[in-house]
């Protein structure tokens, strides 16, 4: 893919972050964002002309997602302008002087267009794209304002206690995203920080995707969320033993694939772990690519419990005992031809039998005479 063209309306030999832009908008920015914003800053004093949202993307270990969320954040507050060509593909990112930015910011409830959305693949999301709620950035008094709330206080003094420090603005705007974007109760919201302290991480990244994998799941009630947990951890531990993973928990990739197994193939726990008993049994290696293709395989096949993956089996066994028969039939009838044609033929000297019949008779007449 082709590199963005970066441009500025300001001087590009000005390389130090504005005070306007540290005064009015750091303070409300995710800290990801801000060094999102700060990188594009330093691409355009280095004089580079383009760039790629994927390299964006390995700079910060983020995914090609979490830059787009970034972008649109910055071109809501229009810190940034981002234009595309006829056919919808992002073209320019432009960063808008921050003084100009000011005069024309929006308030807290503006959201940002999406009219370009069904066909860009670096910035905005595909029809077949659900797009996450957008995310809400409250002030300094929106925030007071929150905290008059008795339910919203306990809320929030139940997280700092749980994660043993004091929540800083960027932590409390999560948590209020969740509280009044996701529609959280605040019990849920508690039982999520502690689900995730138990699990030892207290930082709020780890938290926010453990909120928007709830959220996707269509998990509303503490209850709900209780045995969601409760079914992951039966298959987390089943796959750990039959994998024989021990020292490190499961990555997000590895996490992907039970949830594609449990709730787009619907399997149960017993087909999961059988998949990765032979996995093992034909790899010896924990390969979840090596069972996925055997899940994928029974989804594909109808197959949807023990006794049909049984029956399967079964099947598969004559299939293969009556080919291997077919086979050592052909070898066996290839065989016999052979042998016969190896047989070594006896040939005759028809002139010399009939002179050796012709002298038997003559003798046998001299003997009567």
């Amino acid at each position: 893919m082709a590199g963005v063209i970066l441009g500025s309306d300001s001087e590009r030999g000005n390389t130090a972050v504005s005070n306007m832009f540290i005064d009015e908008y750091m303070a409300d920015a995710n800290g990801e964002y801000v060094k999102i914003y700060l990188y594009l800053l330093r691409c355009m004093n280095s004089g580079e002309e383009s760039i790629l949202i994927s390299r964006m993307a390995d700079k910060f270990d983020h995914t090609e997602k979490d830059i787009r969320r970034a972008l649109r954040y910055w071109e809501k507050v229009k810190l940034l302008r981002l234009e595309f060509d006829d056919e919808e593909q992002l073209t320019g990112i432009y960063l808008v002087d921050t003084a100009k930015a000011k005069k024309s910011k929006k308030g807290k409830g503006d959201t940002v267009s999406l009219r370009r959305e069904s066909k860009s693949e670096d910035v905005r999301p595909e029809k077949s794209e659900e797009m996450p709620p957008t995310k809400t950035y409250y002030t300094k008094g929106d925030l007071e304002n929150f905290g008059k709330d008795e339910t919203v206080q306990e809320m929030l003094y139940a997280a700092e206690r749980m994660c043993g420090r004091t929540l800083t603005q960027t932590d409390s705007n999560t948590i209020l995203f969740w509280y009044e974007e996701l529609g959280f109760s605040a019990d849920l919201i508690e039982y999520l920080v502690e689900y995730s302290v138990d699990n030892g991480h207290k930082n709020m990244r780890y938290m926010e995707k453990v909120a928007q994998s709830w959220k996707e799941a269509g998990i509303s009630t503490v209850a709900e969320a209780k045995e969601h947990v409760k079914s992951r951890s039966r298959i987390y531990n089943k796959v750990i033993k039959c994998f024989g993973i021990t020292g490190r928990g499961l990555g997000e990739t590895e996490l992907a694939f039970l949830d594609k197994w449990k709730k787009e193939y619907k399997f149960t726990d017993e087909m999961i772990a059988e998949a990765c008993r032979r996995t093992m049994e034909a790899t010896h290696n924990p390969s979840f690519a090596y069972a996925d293709s055997i899940l994928t395989r029974w989804k594909e096949n109808k197959i949807t419990n023990m006794a049909e993956v049984e029956e399967a089996d079964a099947a598969h066994k004559k299939e293969v005992s009556a080919a291997a028969e077919s086979k050592a039939a052909a070898r066996r009838k290839i065989s016999t031809v052979n042998k016969f044609n190896n047989f070594e033929q006896r040939t005759y000297n028809y002139e010399q039998i009939e002179k050796q019949f012709e002298e038997q008779l003559l003798n046998s007449a001299r003997r009567k005479d």
